[in-house]
């Protein structure tokens, strides 16, 4: 995928008369208090070094984890395997026995009044922010780079940021009375605080006097101006929506990759880290709506409306519920509603949105054998890339769903707005987590009616969505056909080389003999550049033709003979009905404004 990189060192080191003099956070009743200084020197390094001081460590003895995963991406990443020369001192400079007690932590007895750990670890790439590095720019996203005292992590911080001369730093955390140097109220709000450093252009506005900070990162020529416009529009929105702005200051870090044709994003609790398409963006800043909105919307939802299991985060298991279609799809349901009822987007872009993610779910055959409250338990296992029941898609539509059928079992007085501000007002404002079921408790309540048989039939089981139905309610017609046509099974490949990413072990291509990380060079003798282009070739064959297949494995061109296999394909229009009741009226113009009259 990457063909080559550049790295350099973001070295976090201090001067222990510094560090002793420079804080005044200093623990409390001789608790510790823990000290992080990240520098760059390098730019051509591979390494990040990290140094952690410990002022009143204590006698016993002391374990350094690295996090496993980052919460908002839910995957095992041992972040520990990158990790090399780890060590640790007192105040003298006295090297201390180190021993490694697991694969992701480090015990060390303390000496004295100090303790000082130093370790590199190579940076990590992430889909949302690719290389964490190059010459003019590092992303530091904390699970990846920062161990935690194991135990302390309640406990307060600090982090000094030391970068070249004309570089600059962005945090989301509370600033100190030094440059660069920032207060974190315990070690999750630490690692949830991403840092932006290097060369990169600062943008603000305010909402209510509270700054919302936006971050660019990457050569496009866009419309800057308008992109802040329409920032401002999906913040304002989303904070009057919730009645409330849950914190002090807000950073959006923008990476823009020119050559990129979509990008993605990663949610904190103050903050996100988007990428972008440059030249997606160059031709319409619109193009970033959508993301923006999305991660936005996860202030509320999943950073403070969150799961139980979510509530006190253990970043060394899978951290397993059956609620991300609610925590993510919704979250992209809401990302929709905040575009059209900010008129970001017409009725009719909406209307198009909602067609589409109804053809993909309808494509994808495992909609009859997984729920989504499965794929939100198994996404660990499944990963982002498997081609079956995706919790955003089916979320977004299952948050459509019970949008229009609370609004019609309550006239609309009741609407899925009044469920989300509900579980604001009732968990996020308490700061706990919810238990999955309130989920369901909330929306019958709210309705006084009774939603058991939804959740079970749709959440918890597989039966098809009535998109038919439920649209109606709202005075839309809804057209669903379908058809199977010619293909060679769940494929994904990317790069220059059409590297596979993911194959299907039920595919043809895998029944004859091709395998992931082989590169797919060409079918039915034509070179493969897109998916797109490779679903277009097979419209030309009957099901069941044989066509050949050359690919490329370890240096040598290989041949296969593939049967074509078969794939459902959705058509979904959703057009207004000629002659809509006052109450279907009055439906789509509460869905579509959010009115709540």
């Amino acid at each position: 995928m990457r063909v080559s990189k550049i790295w350099f060192v973001i070295c976090v080191s201090f001067s222990f008369v510094g560090f002793y003099n420079l804080f005044l956070t200093s623990g409390e009743n001789g608790a510790p208090s823990i000290h992080y200084a990240l520098s760059v020197d390098d730019p051509y390094a591979q390494f990040f070094n990290v140094t952690i001081a410990v002022e009143n460590p204590g006698r016993e003895r002391l374990i350094f984890r690295m996090p496993r995963w980052s919460p908002g991406a839910y995957r095992i990443r041992n972040y520990a395997d990158n990790v090399v020369a780890f060590a640790a001192h007192n105040r003298n400079g006295k090297k201390l026995n180190v021993q490694k007690v697991s694969e992701d932590g480090w015990q060390v007895v303390p000496s004295g009044d100090f303790l000082e750990v130093s370790y590199q670890v190579e940076p990590a790439y992430e889909t949302w922010s690719q290389t964490a590095l190059d010459t003019h720019y590092a992303l530091v996203e904390g699970p990846s780079v920062l161990m935690y005292l194991d135990g302390k992590t309640h406990l307060p911080a600090t982090v000094e940021y030391r970068v070249p001369q004309n570089w600059g730093v962005a945090s989301p955390l509370k600033p100190l009375s030094k440059l660069n140097q920032f207060y974190a109220d315990n070690y999750d709000v630490l690692v949830d605080s991403p840092a932006q450093l290097g060369n990169f252009d600062r943008r603000q506005f305010q909402i209510n006097g509270v700054p919302i900070e936006l971050v660019f990162h990457g050569a496009a020529e866009f419309a800057v101006d308008s992109f802040l416009v329409m920032t401002k529009k999906i913040c304002e929105y989303q904070i009057e929506f919730f009645n409330e702005i849950p914190f002090e200051r807000y950073v959006f870090f923008y990476r823009i990759f020119p050559g990129r044709a979509s990008g993605g994003g990663l949610e904190h609790a103050n903050s996100t880290t988007i990428g972008l398409s440059g030249e997606r963006l160059s031709a319409n800043v619109l193009s970033a709506a959508e993301v923006t909105a999305h991660e936005f919307f996860h202030v509320w939802n999943v950073k403070r409306i969150r799961p139980k299991i979510l509530e006190a985060i253990d970043y060394t298991i899978e951290e397993r519920t059956n609620a991300l279609w609610f925590a993510e799809g919704v979250t992209s349901y809401y990302e929709a509603l905040t575009l059209v009822r900010t008129q970001l987007w017409s009725e009719a872009q909406f209307l198009d949105e909602m067609e589409r993610q109804i053809e993909d779910l309808q494509e994808t055959g495992d909609r009859r054998a997984t729920s989504v409250e499965e794929v939100s338990r198994t996404i660990w296992e499944r990963g982002y890339l498997h081609p079956g029941v995706s919790f955003y898609n089916k979320g977004e539509l299952l948050g459509l769903l019970l949008d229009l059928y609370l609004r019609q079992a309550t006239s609309n007085r009741v609407s899925l707005d009044d469920v989300m501000r509900f579980m604001n007002w009732w968990f996020a404002k308490e700061n706990v987590g919810f238990e999955e079921s309130a989920i369901e408790r909330a929306v019958s309540a709210l309705a006084q009616h009774d939603f058991s048989g939804f959740f079970a039939d749709y959440v918890s089981g597989t039966q098809e969505l009535p998109f038919a139905e439920a649209l109606s309610f709202a005075g839309y017609e809804v057209a669903l056909t379908s058809e199977w046509v010619a293909s060679l099974g769940e494929v994904l490949f990317v790069g220059p080389h059409n590297r596979i990413i993911y194959l299907d072990e039920d595919s043809p291509l895998f029944a004859a003999g091709v395998r992931k990380n082989d590169y797919l060079l060409q079918v039915a003798d034509v070179d493969v550049a897109t998916r797109s282009q490779l679903v277009e070739l097979l419209r030309q064959f009957e099901i069941g033709a044989e066509l050949p297949v050359k690919i490329w494995r370890e240096g040598e061109e290989m041949y296969f003979t593939v049967k074509v296999g078969k794939k459902e394909l959705a058509e979904c229009e959703i057009e207004p009905m000629a002659s809509p009741t006052d109450l279907q009226l009055a439906i789509r113009r509460g869905w579509l404004t959010g009115d709540r009259n």
